[in-house]
């Protein structure tokens, strides 16, 4: 009973050693990925003669997401990875501090991932009208209480 209870934490510590070295595995790549997109990202953005702003952020998130697909990387990693991307693109531009801080609140109050999430629902076909009035009326509050504070 004994070495078989310590073949059964040695199996655990052993699985759990691998989750966590996968789960970091997983971290890096992501974060490796993050400045290989950003640059996919800026170069379209420059193709398409399109500056980050508060009024550009959608389109620049279009952009995101269709580099992002091209990626070996799936499921909600998708969305973190365009969500921190804009974010990276809109840290390190030129707008002036105002304009930078309405885009960071349009990240940070979640309108990009929402946005987002409508978009996937749409190519799923689970776009149901009642709920995307619901999201679209959550999106559209949280610009209205970013953009009216400008």
């Amino acid at each position: 009973m004994c070495e078989m209870l310590k073949f059964n934490i040695y199996n655990y510590s052993i699985l759990s050693f691998v989750c966590i070295l996968s789960f970091d595995c997983s971290i890096m790549s992501l974060e490796s990925k993050k400045d290989i997109v950003a640059e996919k990202v800026r170069a379209e953005m420059r193709k398409q003669k399109i500056c980050i702003s508060k009024s550009t952020i959608i389109g620049v998130m279009r952009i995101a997401m269709e580099v992002i697909e091209g990626e070996p990387v799936k499921g909600s990693m998708q969305k973190d990875l365009a969500i921190s991307v804009i974010g990276d693109i809109v840290d390190n531009s030129s707008m002036d501090d105002d304009e930078k801080q309405t885009c960071r609140m349009m990240i940070d109050g979640g309108l990009l991932s929402d946005t987002i999430d409508m978009i996937i629902d749409a190519t799923r076909g689970k776009l149901n009208i009642n709920k995307v009035k619901s999201i679209g009326t959550r999106c559209c509050a949280i610009a209205s209480r970013i953009l009216g504070r400008r």
